[in-house]
């Protein structure tokens, strides 16, 4: 069996060459990183509050609050329903 020492990634653009120093390469953390950072963007521009943002996906608005200020880190299935209550796609995180 072959292990590969690299983690999985993603690439934006399949047709970019993978050696591009200037554009890293597109990981789950990076994602989850662009994920907080686009829900704390909508927060601070006005568009909700953290409370609605809590009500809107169904969860208590002490955790949503712990997981935007990186206390906790976020499950992918609530990074998912935050998102989905933000109206905000995948492809809005790939830019």
């Amino acid at each position: 069996m072959i292990r590969s020492t690299a983690p999985f990634e993603l690439w934006s653009d399949p047709s970019r060459p993978s050696s591009s120093l200037s554009d890293p390469p597109l990981s789950f953390q990076l994602l989850h990183a662009r994920a907080l950072r686009a829900l704390q963007h909508k927060i601070h521009n006005g568009e909700f509050s953290e409370r609605t943002l809590a009500r809107l996906a169904r969860v208590s608005q002490p955790h949503v609050h712990h997981v935007l200020c990186q206390k906790r880190r976020g499950r992918l299935e609530l990074i998912d329903q935050l998102l989905r209550a933000a109206r905000i796609s995948f492809t809005d995180l790939l830019d």
